[in-house]
């Protein structure tokens, strides 16, 4: 539930409990919010800024995540790098093995594209994903 604020359409925003299903039903026509549209943004960049200081779930991340500002430059590509090198070649594996699970059914050039974005973040981590998901792509 949102503290204040909501964050996205379709948030819960409201709990009703209730002893029956008749009073729940009675009860949820009771609920009364009132929704403010945020302040009208000039530029696109300032639109796309998250309205909460806080990252969502902010209890469980932890150390450097917990403070990093995806929106302070346009380097999307360091800090999966920087991940992916922390990793032992075993979780590694893992990591090449539930992405191209994950991409399944994917039209080709969306593997392609996300093997491009894995080789900026680091060309081995790119190499392993393309040969997960079949392609000819490495690190070259």
């Amino acid at each position: 539930m949102p503290a204040g604020e909501m964050r996205f359409v379709g948030e819960p925003v409201a709990v009703v409990v209730a002893e029956t299903i008749a009073a729940g039903k009675d009860a949820v026509g009771l609920v009364d919010i009132a929704y403010e549209p945020p302040a009208a943004m000039a530029r696109a960049a300032d639109a796309v800024r998250p309205l909460w200081p806080a990252p969502m779930n902010s209890a469980i991340v932890e150390g450097e995540a917990a403070h990093y500002d995806h929106y302070a430059d346009d380097d999307h590509w360091e800090q999966p790098g920087n991940l992916f090198r922390l990793m032992t070649p075993a979780q590694q594996q893992v990591l090449f093995e539930n992405t191209a699970r994950a991409m399944g059914d994917a039209r080709q050039h969306i593997k392609e594209r996300h093997v491009a974005n894995c080789l900026r973040a680091d060309p081995a981590y790119g190499a392993g994903v393309a040969r997960a998901l079949g392609l000819k792509k490495s690190a070259d």
